[in-house]
């Protein structure tokens, strides 16, 4: 038994060591540990040291080529795979053709940058010799936006609106020329244009537009709507004869035309059926074809208020004049000799009562020269109707037709129709000038 046991332990002992001890197996694994470290030591300075002589062999290469490049002699330089890669990427873009525009190109770029510096020096000169010599007024009128040209002594009253395009300031006094064309052109040819009506005479035309004048005041429209209106009418008066029993649906007509033609959102046909309970929508659009057809269709009438704005704006009015001047004008639509009158006549005629009435020294004349050329009136072509005018302010009081004063009497419009100036000396004076 102890045999067998000690050749047991002895196996044991010497088992897969080819026999060796346990300390010498000891020995022999950390000598192939320091092996293994010096190994591993000796690769890593190895790496470490073709790294630098790498390193230092493209900074030597690349130096080289920078050197040669100076030269015009040209090598290939060592690259790595990646850079190749780039390089043909890029040759690859560079086949690409690019855009150039014709004005990118160098000889068209320089003879670009000369007409630039040369336009420059040239409005520079300019500009240095127009500053000593002219005025910023002056300036303004060299820009000749039309052929009309001012008279020395006449104001630029367009000055000051040259830079609202809405204004049109170059072109607004041949605009007005071409107004002053239509109004000689579309104007009533007879004073007594009435006169070939059987059945109405010229009061009965004064209560229908006095009627007008209510229900557009009633409606709270343009007031270039009323104008509108009573130039349809009177158009459509002179050239049509007209039964008693359809002069109210001829004025009613009339103003439905000029709503659609003015107005942005125009009251209904339903809402002038009821102005008048003895006329049909029928009645209107059957009327509204024969009216349009007896003035051609031609809606483009000149207005005395487009004159008026003008004229207030060459006297410099203030609110009142401007208001007062209205006030004259609307009195005038009512009257049948003014109806005769070219719109722009009402509107100077009435802007010269209105100067004059306001004014404090009636021995200075109010009608400059500056008002004369922009009314192509002078003082005295304003004189008669400036009379008659006078003589329609002092019949206010006895007339049976008070809407318009009554509307004027209103705050908001400066309660102008009530001012005790309107029955002044002067007005007496001048009422009785041409009786």
């Amino acid at each position: 038994m102890s045999t067998t046991n000690n050749l047991r332990s002895n196996s044991i002992a010497n088992r897969g060591g080819g026999g060796l001890k346990p300390a010498l197996m000891n020995r022999n694994i950390s000598n192939i540990r320091n092996v293994n470290n010096n190994i591993n030591t000796k690769k890593l300075a190895l790496s470490q040291s073709t790294n630098t002589l790498i390193n230092s062999k493209l900074s030597s290469k690349l130096n080289s080529i920078n050197s040669t490049n100076n030269n015009n002699i040209i090598k290939k330089p060592l690259v790595s795979i990646t850079e190749n890669e780039n390089v043909d990427l890029k040759k690859k873009k560079s086949k690409i053709p690019k855009f150039s525009s014709p004005a990118k190109s160098t000889t068209q770029a320089k003879q670009l940058k000369r007409d630039q510096n040369s336009t420059i020096q040239s409005s520079l000169a300019t500009e240095t010799s127009s500053t000593t010599t002219t005025t910023t007024t002056e300036k303004l009128n060299l820009i000749k936006f039309s052929s009309f040209k001012l008279p020395s002594n006449v104001e630029n009253i367009d000055i000051n609106d040259h830079t609202n395009v809405l204004l049109a300031p170059g072109f607004s006094n041949d605009i007005y020329m071409y107004l002053n064309h239509l109004e000689n052109k579309l104007k009533i040819q007879t004073s007594n244009f009435l006169q070939i009506q059987k059945t109405m005479n010229h009061k009965m035309r004064a209560r229908l537009v006095d009627w007008i004048i209510a229900v557009h005041h009633k409606f709270k429209l343009l007031p270039e709507t009323l104008y509108l209106t009573i130039a349809i009418m009177d158009r459509y008066f002179e050239r049509c004869n007209v039964d008693k029993d359809k002069v109210q649906l001829v004025g009613l007509t009339a103003f439905f035309i000029a709503c659609k033609y003015e107005e942005i959102y125009p009251p209904e046909i339903a809402d002038f059926i009821k102005l008048c309970d003895a006329y049909t929508k029928n009645n209107i659009l059957d009327m509204e074809k024969t009216m349009l057809k007896a003035i051609d269709f031609n809606l483009s009438y000149p207005l005395p208020l487009h004159f008026l704005r003008r004229f207030s704006k060459a006297a410099h009015a203030d609110q009142e004049i401007h208001t007062l001047a209205k006030y004259l004008m609307e009195l005038g639509l009512v009257e049948y000799e003014c109806s005769s009158w070219k719109p722009s006549l009402l509107a100077a005629a009435s802007l010269y009562l209105t100067l004059n009435i306001l004014a404090t020294d009636h021995s200075k004349t109010q009608w400059t020269n500056t008002l004369a050329f922009y009314t192509n009136y002078k003082e005295s072509d304003l004189l008669k109707p400036v009379s008659y005018l006078c003589q329609v302010l002092l019949r206010q009081s006895d007339s049976k037709l008070q809407t318009t004063k009554s509307k004027y009497a209103n705050p908001k419009l400066l309660r102008i129709s009530d001012n005790p100036k309107l029955i002044s000396e002067y007005v007496v004076k001048m009422s009785k000038m041409f009786k």
